[in-house]
This record gives structure tokens, C-alpha cells and sequence, in this order.
């Protein structure tokens, strides 16, 4: 796909909703009405105004109005549906004036774009040629809006609209994203500073979101085109803040190529304003255990980013940076040409690619090391590291990494190594230990339990008037024995012999 127009929502950078998570921005495309005139009432206080004369009711009748509308005074020249009307108002440049039902509402229900959160603190909708296909030629297209916005504080924000069909005015210190077929070419004109302004040099950046580009510059002619050559010349890739002279440099050409749609951030700074994030000593991403990248876990460390530029110390400040990790698989391929794979390589691809649920990312803080765990085996892993400010909302990418996640070391014919002690004998040892302490401390005690609970206790009975005998032998009086009685007879004489009947 390629935008014929960009709008975009610029937001203020919140340190509790980084990633304006909270914000949500939704719009309704190129809405035609009739612009027709109207009757226009006179409200109660306008009717109590000075009107005596046709200059003061006219002054009445045009007065500026933040409703919509156009007014005008009706001073007998037809106006088509405002025929003898003292004041006629029509729908105006600025866009419709009221909705007329709930389908004129841009929602999270009823929406034909939506914003969608930007490296750069913004929130960008694309509009496709197809989308303006329906709008005849020299016709008015009105886009509603909605923002929306949960954060717990009022926000200012400001929403502007960029017609990318034509040459592009590139604001200053404001970055604009494009989205263009491989292919295409975009033009971009920066302004021309007053006369005395001192404006001379500029700070011009290119991330490249997604797809290939090749950036050139030079300066502008009367009619807007490049007469000489610039700083840049068939410059592949991205592009960091480079200082560079506005005069030679004031017209930008973006081109796109490959197959695949392209997108992008393009930025001008004024160098008194321009901040930026920059990693000390250098980008690389180290991996701390890439030998022993078994397991499904890789540990990555990487050096602090500073913020440097307007009103930053020279040496940059490092107390206000937040990190986050982003891996994917690195043989991912897209199918759709109008899908292509971010650049993992900067910040604004990245983000893409979690958007479109490739990449995953955790928030890290301020920390600068992290184990990343639950990785497949088997499989190329791509690592990457997004560095933010969170006193201004400024964000840079380090340099990708790969790491290609193994199995267990496998010897001799695919067969795992094994250890006899390890793997077998211990194991068992430890079960075998197990169990004897359950036995010991909980079934033999059971079972002595059982055993007394089945015992029969009986007193002796000597010293009675009658006592048993003892088996065999005289038991007489104070015979400490005791036999059970037969179950053929007894005796019942002191000392009688045990089992004789009588």
C-alpha cells in the first residue's frame, strides 16, 4: 500500500504511558456534504446587538464563530437555499460542523483508521489512494477524528494532516512517517528561515522503519528543484543526526525499492533544539553465555545509553533511560508484499513487529542485563534493544544480535551422554533412601499400634478363693500363672489336675 495522506496525532511524552498505550486516536475517512447556504437565526444576545446600520448588521452576521460554519451577510446577491435571509452560513473549510447521528462519530466502534503508536511520541493513521478513490476531482474530503485518551492527567496535543501526493513541506523539529511502495519516490522541501533568523544549519535524520531506501538532498531551486548537490548522495539504509547545511540541503528525495512497501521517519532539527539518545561506548549487544546458549535461556548486557543535546550536560545524562528487549525468530519471511518485515534495527521497526505480534518484548527498566528464557532449540534467535528517555521520549536502537539456541550436547551417533552415577545410580539411591525413612517413621509405628490393640490383658487371680492352676504342676494359693481353661473340663479343687473331668 502507499499513504496518499498521513495524519498525525503529536503527543506529549508521558512517563507513566510510554508507549501511549493509554491513547487511542480513530478516524473516519473523506466524508463529502453539498456545501449549501442556509438561513442563519440571530441567537438572543446577537439579537440585542448594535444593528441599526448594514455594516453593523453585517459585522453581527460575520462574526468569527468556532462552530463550523461560515456566515455571510446577505446583501441581495443570491445565495442558493438562502433567499431572503439577512445572514446565510454554509459548512466551511475547517471541516463539518455538527455531526449529524452517531455513524458521524469516529469510535473504537466505528472507525475506518486508526492511529497506531510511533518511535517518536506520535500517533500515525495512513490513508490509502484507495481510500480517496470515491472523492470526485476538486471535491472538499473531510476526515473526523477522535482522540481518546486514558491518562490520568489533561494533555495537550496537536493533530496536522500531510497530502503525500504532492512535494511535502517538512516541518522543523517535528518527524513525519511515510509509507510508500517499493518503487515510488517522495519529495520533501524544508523551509526557507527568515532573513536574519541566523538558521543556517539543520539536523536532518532518516530511520527506516521498513523495506530499502535511498535518501538524496540538495538545494532547492525557484521552482523546488534540486540544483546541487547535497550532503547526501544515493545514501543506502538509515540515516543518524547529521548536522548539515540548510542551504544545500533544503530539498530531500526518498526513494523506495524491492517489492516490498517501504516506510519511514524523517526528521529536521534546529541543532539549538535537537536532543538525542546515543549508547557509550558503543551499540553491540553482548551475550553473556552464547557457548552455553542450552536450555532455552540466553543472557544479553549491553552499554548505557545518554541523552544528549538541548538542555542536556555536555558529558549526556543517563538517570532518566529505560530499556526494552525485543527477540524474534530470524527466519521469519513475510508473504504479503504490503507486509514487509521491519528493520530490526531501529527503534520504529521493532515496534512494528511487535504491533504485528512477531517480535516479543519485556520492559527492563533501568537494568542492563536480563536472562531471556523459554527460547526454542534449534532455532536463530534475532535480539534487539530499544533504549528510551523518559524525561523526553526519545528512543534509539543498539545493534541486532544473533544467537542460534542449541540442544544438549549430543555424542556418539545422536545417543544423549549419560552418566551411570548420575543418571542411574543416584536416583535410585536417593528413592531407595526415601522410601526406608517412610517405613521407619510411619508404617513400622502402624504396625505396633495394630499389634497391642489385638493383645488380651487379664490380672492374675491368686489370692481368691479360687485361683487356676498352673499346667502340669500344683498352682495353689499365690500362683503367679495364668492358663486359659480347657475347653474339654476343669478342676475346680485347689492344685486339681488341669483337663480331668469328674
Amino acid at each position: 500500500a502507499s499513504s496518499a495522506l498521513t495524519i498525525v496525532a503529536q503527543l506529549p511524552y508521558d512517563r507513566m504511558d510510554p508507549q501511549a498505550d493509554l491513547v487511542s486516536m480513530y478516524v473516519l475517512g473523506c466524508a463529502q456534504r453539498e456545501v449549501k447556504w442556509e438561513c442563519y437565526a440571530y441567537s438572543k444576545d446577537e439579537l440585542n446587538m448594535e444593528r441599526a446600520t448594514a455594516d453593523a448588521d453585517k459585522g453581527v452576521c460575520e462574526l468569527e464563530r468556532a462552530d463550523g460554519f461560515q456566515y455571510k451577510f446577505n446583501t441581495g446577491s443570491r445565495l442558493g437555499g438562502c433567499d431572503g435571509c439577512a445572514c446565510c452560513r454554509r459548512i466551511i473549510k475547517r471541516g463539518i460542523a455538527e455531526a449529524r447521528s452517531v455513524a458521524d462519530h469516529p469510535s473504537a466502534e466505528n472507525y475506518q483508521f486508526r492511529g497506531v503508536p510511533n518511535s517518536r511520541g506520535q500517533l500515525v493513521a495512513f490513508v490509502t489512494r484507495g481510500d480517496l478513490n470515491g472523492a470526485a476531482a476538486g471535491t472538499h474530503c473531510y476526515f473526523r477524528i477522535a482522540v481518546i485518551s486514558h491518562r490520568l492527567k489533561a494533555m495537550p496535543f496537536s493533530i496536522r494532516g500531510f497530502d503525500l501526493r504532492r512535494e511535502v513541506a517538512l516541518p522543523m523539529n517535528e518527524p513525519l512517517e511515510v509509507l510508500m511502495k517499493g518503487g515510488e519516490t517522495r519529495t520533501f522541501q524544508l523551509p526557507t528561515p527568515p532573513v536574519g533568523s541566523g538558521t543556517r544549519d539543520v539536523v536532518l535524520s532518516l530511520e527506516v522503519c521498513a523495506g530499502k531506501v535511498v535518501l538524496n538532498s540538495g538545494s532547492a531551486g525557484n521552482a523546488g528543484v534540486a540544483v546541487r548537490p547535497g550532503e547526501f548522495s544515493g545514501v543506502h539504509g538509515g540515516v543518524e543526526p547529521t548536522r548539515v547545511q540548510l542551504r544545500d540541503n533544503q530539498k530531500l528525495e526518498v526513494q523506495g525499492f524491492g517489492g516490498n512497501a517501504v516506510s519511514f521517519l524523517l526528521q529536521a532539527d534546529v541543532p539549538t533544539a535537537h536532543r538525542w539518545l546515543e549508547p557509550k561506548p558503543n551499540r553491540t549487544i553482548w551475550i553473556e553465555n552464547a557457548e552455553a546458549s542450552s536450555g532455552g535461556a540466553v543472557t544479553l548486557a549491553w552499554s548505557p545509553a545518554l541523552l544528549f543535546g538541548a538542555g542536556q550536560p555536555t558529558a549526556g545524562r543517563k538517570d532518566a533511560v529505560e530499556y526494552e528487549v525485543f527477540w524474534m525468530r530470524d527466519y521469519l519471511v513475510r508473504s504479503s508484499a504490503d507486509q514487509p518485515r521491519g528493520n530490526a534495527s531501529s527503534a520504529c521497526g521493532l515496534y512494528k513487529e511487535y504491533r504485528d505480534r512477531i517480535a516479543t518484548r519485556i520492559h527492563t527498566k533501568n537494568q542492563r542485563r536480563v536472562e531471556v528464557r523459554e527460547l526454542e532449540p534449534d532455532v536463530m534467535y534475532l535480539f534487539n534493544v530499544v533504549a528510551r528517555s523518559v524525561r523526553t521520549g526519545e528512543s534509539t536502537a543498539y545493534e541486532a544480535a544473533r544467537v542460534f539456541v542449541k540442544r544438549r550436547a549430543i555424542v556418539g551417533g545422536g545417543v544423549p551422554k549419560i552418566s551411570l552415577f548420575t543418571d542411574r545410580l543416584l536416583p535410585m539411591f536417593m528413592l531407595c533412601v526415601l522410601l526406608g525413612l517412610i517405613f521407619w517413621k510411619f508404617v513400622l509405628p502402624m504396625m505396633r499400634t495394630s499389634r497391642r490393640s489385638w493383645d488380651l490383658e487379664m490380672s492374675s487371680r491368686g489370692g481368691s478363693a479360687r485361683s487356676w492352676g498352673g499346667g502340669g504342676g500344683g498352682g495353689g494359693e499365690g500362683a503367679s500363672s495364668y492358663f486359659p481353661p480347657s475347653v474339654v473340663g476343669m478342676s475346680d479343687t485347689p492344685g486339681g489336675a488341669y483337663g480331668q473331668l469328674r
